[in-house]
């Protein structure tokens, strides 16, 4: 699978990646920039296709009722990919004004600052 990949990406790049082949350090740059391009944007789609943290319309509160659900909310993430943009979902509870954003509580980019 690999193999077929990176032929197929060569392939994509041909042109591009030709103009400096001479140049080892200007190709390793330009090669560099195009894994960072595409890193990135398979983040983003796998982030896409996910749940967003919707468990469902509503949640339980800590106070005894419940929290609907309200819109998903976006957030930018620097991620050694670049930023990209996280949407969430985001709960309130009208009873005791509290809220949350089950996405961040269980993912690991709830520490990073966006």
């Amino acid at each position: 699978m690999n193999k077929r990949i990176i032929e197929q990406l060569a392939e994509a790049f041909k042109q591009e990646f030709e103009l400096v082949q001479n140049d080892l350090g200007v190709l390793e740059q330009a090669v560099r920039e195009k894994m960072q391009l595409l890193g990135k944007g398979l983040l983003q789609k796998l982030l896409d296709s996910g749940s967003h943290g919707y468990p469902g319309s509503s949640i339980a509160c800590r106070c005894g009722d419940s929290m609907k659900f309200v819109q998903h909310r976006p957030k930018n993430i620097h991620t050694v990919f670049g930023w990209i943009k996280v949407k969430r979902s985001y709960y309130y509870c009208p009873n005791c004004g509290d809220s949350l954003v089950p996405f961040d509580k269980a993912s690991a980019f709830s520490s990073l600052r966006g």
